[in-house]
């Protein structure tokens, strides 16, 4: 086994503060990937991040090349018919009010160089979020949400030197009640599931599911088989008590205060879904400043 492909096989070798996915591709690797560059050329050019999450996402497949051939074509083609490479260009019909009924927001870079992402899907009851928002609005803005995530990961990347396609995520679950065990919540809760699974492979390092009631226990009955195995193993179920397990992955004063962190950029005494016109602010400007980069 050559050097390259024992870092890669065991990204504790990495130094500290590395993203585990910037180990170089094994040999195998590599031959998928040459050959994907081949099939596609007709479609190239097609970002090499894109690319490697792919071949490394399906490496387990038992028809591997032909799989990630068919993953990789439907992907390249959902992104066409829904104009997904410009859908950081300009804002979406309100989304101010989104932020506000889905409170969401990136903040803070993990001990390994991964964007670190917030949301709070429970905060606001799931028929009032379906009565100004559709299944296919929703959709529209978590891929906006994903596409964002891209971006910042693309920064970090240039920033430290070292390839990160991977993001760490908290989701909190503080204001899950009997509402959002009917489809009105988990409806458009599978369809951002499914859009992850299928069209961003290899994007999740850590998701912490923090504040998680009691009642989530049938949520999670529902939700877990939509998981492909390799997602559901990277998911952290806490409850009130998350603070220790989130600092294991992020450092403090990257953590926001209103999460138990140091990190007061925010205003102080107020909740994540009191601070969606912050947040939304901060969004709006991040997204100028990378779009100028690109």
């Amino acid at each position: 086994m050559s050097r390259s492909d024992s870092i890669s096989n065991n990204p504790a070798l990495l130094a500290p503060g590395v993203p585990p996915e910037s180990a170089p591709l094994s040999p195998d690797d590599q031959e998928i990937y040459k050959k994907l560059e081949e099939t596609f050329a007709a479609d190239m050019p097609i970002e090499p991040q894109m690319l490697i999450r792919f071949v490394r996402g399906y490496r387990k497949e038992k028809d591997r090349f032909d799989t990630t051939v068919s993953k990789l074509r439907e992907t390249l083609e959902w992104r066409k018919q829904n104009n997904v490479d410009t859908i950081l260009a300009s804002p979406l019909p309100n989304e101010a009010k989104y932020f506000e009924l889905w409170p969401h927001d990136f903040h803070g870079i993990s001990k390994c160089g991964h964007p670190v992402y917030y949301e709070n899907p429970c905060f606001t009851d799931p028929s009032l979020l379906l009565q100004t928002f559709n299944i296919e609005d929703q959709r529209r803005f978590h891929t906006q949400m994903m596409e964002m995530i891209q971006k910042i990961k693309k920064k970090c990347e240039r920033d430290s030197g070292h390839q990160t396609y991977k993001a760490v995520v908290v989701v909190d679950l503080a204001g899950l009640t009997r509402h959002h065990m009917g489809s009105q919540f988990t409806e458009p809760f599978r369809a951002q599931i499914n859009i992850d699974q299928y069209y961003y492979p290899e994007s999740l390092q850590t998701l912490f599911v923090i504040n998680a009631p009691f009642i989530f226990r049938m949520l999670w009955g529902m939700v877990k088989p939509w998981l492909h195995p390799l997602t559901a193993a990277r998911i952290k179920i806490l409850g009130s008590d998350y603070l220790s397990s989130l600092r294991e992955l992020v450092s403090d004063d990257q953590i926001p205060a209103y999460y138990g962190g140091s990190c007061s950029c925010c205003p102080q005494g107020k909740s994540f879904g009191e601070l969606h016109a912050v947040t939304y602010s901060k969004f709006v400007a991040l997204r100028d400043q990378l779009n100028q980069l690109e």
